[in-house]
């Protein structure tokens, strides 16, 4: 979640304003509010700053939730996200938001606000002699996350279930692409698209790479077989589940790196965390060779599947960008996984 101000996003409005103005000790007529951009959440969200304080708000909005199904799932992640920060707060303090607020009906929740006026980067640095160390803090955070301890009564009540591995690995998008030369088809033309609007030549390369990935069939197979060793290895390590440049802040001033938007946490293999975050580093344009140890082959295996079959799916809006990120992740990873075979990784 980039917390940078965004025109496109939805201010909080009404309970949300007030609870934020009380904690500010302000009127809501007194106080300002940034929008800030929520990723893929239907979630309203604002920095609110009075007397030069600021919080930062999450609102679930039963009016852009009509549905009683989607409304009372968006709750229930943001019941989730702030469990997490709460014991984040007891086991790595140094990970999660240092303060966090939710009310009792769970359609607001407050915590500690990472602006950009006070040093937090909220994307990958644009100096290209600054991303090395960016990435390396962010990968150090991750370790310290695995390393996290976690009884089977914390595991239930912060709703930490291992579903992610399982989903990747039996997803079947690989096998569907052996026995469907329509699916094949179907991907060739999209990423054959893909690669002539990319700007970027290394993002045109992938694109490329996934279309002659396409016509091989054996490699598909090969493939395929990876991905579901993925499903045995041990998932046992606490993971974020959505490490993006967007849920990350880093403040160079003073050496922090913390996490936001826990509501995809749960219990994954090893190097789960990693994967994600330079499978995002990657589809960026920035080289990750440096880092090809800290993936997880198997799950990139899984993700090339995984994402090539749902990028082809249509996007739920006209302006949503979901499945072109998807077609890019999917490229990417395939990238990743044959830059591991050939580095013996």
């Amino acid at each position: 979640m980039d917390r940078s101000p965004t025109k496109t996003s939805k201010p909080i409005t009404g309970a949300a304003r007030q609870h934020a103005a009380d904690r500010l000790n302000a009127s809501v007529a007194d106080v300002t509010l940034q929008s800030v951009s929520g990723g893929y959440s239907k979630a309203r969200r604002s920095l609110v700053g009075y007397g030069g304080k600021w919080v930062f708000v999450k609102q679930v909005d039963p009016d852009l939730l009509k549905d009683e199904e989607k409304l009372a799932r968006e709750i229930a992640w943001q019941r989730k996200d702030y469990d997490c920060v709460l014991f984040l707060q007891r086991a790595a303090p140094h990970l999660g938001a240092e303060w966090a607020w939710l009310s009792d009906d769970g359609l607001t929740m407050m915590t500690t606000a990472y602006r950009p006026d006070d040093g937090w980067l909220w994307q990958l640095p644009e100096l290209p002699g600054l991303r090395p160390g960016y990435i390396a803090a962010v990968l150090g955070v991750l370790e310290q996350l695995e390393d996290v301890q976690l009884d089977d009564e914390t595991i239930d009540r912060l709703g930490l279930e291992p579903i992610l591995r399982d989903q990747l690995a039996f997803d079947g998008g690989l096998e569907e692409l052996l026995t469907s030369n329509e699916m094949r088809q179907a991907l060739f033309e999209r990423h054959q698209r893909l690669a002539l609007e990319a700007e970027a030549t290394s993002m045109r390369n992938n694109h490329r790479r996934m279309m002659q990935f396409l016509s091989n069939q054996s490699q598909i197979a090969s493939l395929a077989e990876h991905a579901k060793l993925l499903h045995q290895q041990p998932q046992n390590y606490f993971s974020h589940g959505d490490v993006r440049s967007e849920n990350i802040t880093l403040n160079p001033s003073k050496s922090s790196v913390r996490l936001v938007d826990w509501n995809w946490a749960s219990l994954t293999p090893k190097g789960f965390s990693a994967t994600e975050f330079l499978l995002d580093v990657a589809r960026n344009q920035i080289d990750v060779t440096p880092w090809l140890s800290s993936l997880n082959r198997d799950l990139l295996a899984a993700v090339v599947g995984f994402y090539a079959k749902h990028g082809l799916e249509s996007d739920v809006r006209p302006t949503s960008r979901l499945r072109l990120m998807q077609a890019q992740v999917a490229a990417t990873a395939l990238k990743l996984y044959e830059d591991m075979k050939v580095t013996g990784h």
